[in-house]
């Protein structure tokens, strides 16, 4: 038996290594490392009523209304969560434990979709460097919703490829449902699924079953209309650019480990980012070379299917019925109008959202009617040297055409562009990377060591992600059990309004202890005359100050100086990262 057969023998039950591998690095710490900024946002967190950022998230309404005006990103996970937090609470460990599993499962969705394409090595490989990617292992444990966009993202593909092959009303619903949730999900997965869109339109699929494909493809962004009411409140929001571009390349690639520019000391030192670029270069290299093994593969595949006989499933007639944009339609009307009766935005931008899905409808209906004048035109296009380039291989597509509209916007209007929105390229990236090393197969001695390097690398990635990327620059975990005990029954905490300060309210009850916002409560110490010491005067109070570590102190100073005019000096204080908490007496 040849090594390429055992191994595919064998890739099952190592499989299971890798996911067991990947389930107990996820896992790891999971409860100890503390809530982040943005895992504040998760719904049914008790606050106190005069949150503003975000606004407490404890029905149903309350949270859709909140992320339509304080969040920058479309509802759907934060509903699925409010569902899962009513089953199981909102410990830190209930909060984060859908993204384990979600993370693991895109893993199997990942090994999945390689092996049908390519077998069990390549698509074991391809799971491996998945399971090692420090990014991903971040994200698998914070409760955000970039890690299941990607197990919507590698399912979508994974069900289109299956489309392509033969068509199911059970295959066709999914579709549309896992494309629709995505878009409701995250943002960028509309140019995600359009980058699909433009694969299926120019792609060598045959014109017939490309209309049936694309007839889905217009029902899940029909579907997705409704949040046009939440795009008009977003738009405001602004994105920033990565610092670091590189850095957000290395993020796909998985070279986080030993490419990282904080991994690289001296990383000023010349031959420091010598070899970064030269890492990434080879990783570039692979990804590329993979993606022409991808092209030849195919393309020997439909020479030997040009030869012969039809398969049941390429005989068969691909549905024709617009049933599904039409359906899809009228569930978006219905969902627009749902949002308003949440009181969901404005009425007018509901109405707006409720009509939108009928002329989009109507536009694709005239597409579809003309199709068969289409074909010749498309034809001609799909044979053109760009659109062969691009589309010829639909994991390529993906990775080259999905950020294009958002460096479009980036330039004409402002930057949209953040790395962990594009998390959701990565397993096609790994994909690609895998393939590249399949393409020296023949150089086994070349293949084995790059295989070696990679995993090397992948595991100095998830080293990586303990010192890096997990350490966030406020520790309110520290903060609250260094505080909590040092809070006298009835003295203030009082705390700034923010989105920096309100995740110490996950830790600290404002049911137990007195909690008051830093505004109010400045302002009353400033023209109240018990802040002259008459009635019940105030004797005590804790005072937070959240600034960089560099700034820290320039803060504390800034709070001593105002509460001194006021009559208070300060008699003690609490450190933790990123954050002082301050002790006042009234002298």
């Amino acid at each position: 038996m040849t090594g390429r057969a055992s191994l595919e023998r064998l890739a099952p039950w190592l499989l299971v290594v890798v996911v067991a591998a990947a389930l107990a690095v996820r896992l790891h710490g999971l409860r100890e490392r503390t809530l982040i900024q943005a895992e504040a946002y998760a719904p049914r967190i008790d606050y106190p009523e005069w949150c503003e950022n975000p606004y407490p998230r404890v029905t149903l309404a309350d949270t859709l209304r909140s992320v339509a005006s304080d969040d920058k990103h479309p509802p759907a996970y934060y509903v699925l969560l409010w569902l899962w937090t009513g089953a199981f609470g909102t410990g830190i460990g209930s909060l984060r434990l859908p993204s384990v599993l979600l993370g693991v499962a895109t893993i199997l969705g990942l090994y999945r979709l390689a092996r049908r394409d390519h077998g069990g090595g390549i698509a074991l490989f391809a799971a491996a460097l998945l399971s090692a990617n420090c990014v991903h292992i971040f994200y698998s444990q914070i409760a955000r919703m970039w890690v299941p966009a990607t197990l919507l993202a590698v399912a979508s593909v994974a069900l289109l490829a299956d489309l392509e092959r033969g068509s199911t009303r059970l295959r066709r619903a999914a579709y549309v449902v896992v494309s629709a949730l995505g878009l409701w999900s995250e943002y960028y997965f509309f140019p995600f699924l359009g980058a699909q869109l433009l694969s299926t339109l120019f792609g060598r699929l045959p014109p017939a079953r490309a209309r049936s494909l694309l007839r889905l493809q217009a029902a899940a962004f029909l579907l997705a209309c409704p949040i046009v009411t939440y795009m008009r409140v977003h738009s405001f929001f602004r994105h920033e650019l990565a610092d670091d571009t590189w850095g957000a390349v290395t993020e796909l690639l998985g070279f986080n480990g030993m490419v990282h520019r904080a991994a690289l000391l001296p990383w000023r030192a010349p031959w420091g980012a010598a070899l970064y670029a030269l890492l990434v270069a080879a990783g570039l290299a692979l990804l590329v070379a993979g993606a022409r093994w991808r092209l030849a593969a195919a393309q020997a595949q439909a020479a030997r299917a040009a030869s012969a006989e039809p398969s049941a499933a390429e005989r068969e007639t691909p549905r024709s019925s617009n049933v599904a944009p039409f359906a899809a339609a009228v569930v978006a009307s219905l969902g627009s109008l749902a949002l308003a009766a949440f009181h969901v935005g404005g009425w007018k931008i509901n109405l707006v959202a409720a009509l939108l899905p009928w002329p989009l409808l109507l536009l694709w209906r005239a597409v579809d009617s003309r199709w068969e004048q289409l074909v010749a035109p498309l034809q001609r296009i799909r044979g053109t040297r760009i659109v062969r380039l691009l589309c010829a291989d639909r994991y390529a597509a993906l990775i080259v055409l999905t950020p294009l509209p958002l460096v479009a916007v980036s330039l004409a209007v402002h930057p949209v562009i953040v790395s962990r929105g594009l998390l959701l390229l990565a397993p096609f990236c790994l994909l690609l990377v895998a393939c590249g090393v399949a393409a020296l197969a023949r150089l086994w001695i070349a293949a084995g060591a790059v295989t070696a390097a990679l995993l090397t690398m992948g595991a100095l990635g998830v080293r990586h992600a303990w010192t890096t990327y997990h350490v966030h620059p406020r520790d309110y975990l520290g903060l609250s059990q260094r505080l909590t005990p040092l809070l006298r029954q009835g003295e203030p905490l009082v705390l700034e309004n923010g989105w920096w300060s309100q995740p110490l309210l996950y830790y600290v009850n404002h049911r137990l202890a007195r909690i008051e916002p830093a505004g109010p409560w400045d302002r009353r110490l400033r023209d109240s005359p018990l802040a002259a010491g008459s009635g019940a005067a105030i004797a005590s109070f804790w005072f937070v100050v959240w600034r960089p570590e560099p700034l820290l102190e320039h803060g504390v100073a800034a709070q001593d100086d105002e509460y001194a005019t006021a009559g208070f000096a300060r008699t003690g204080r609490v450190d933790a990262r990123g954050a002082a908490a301050l002790h006042y007496e009234r002298r």
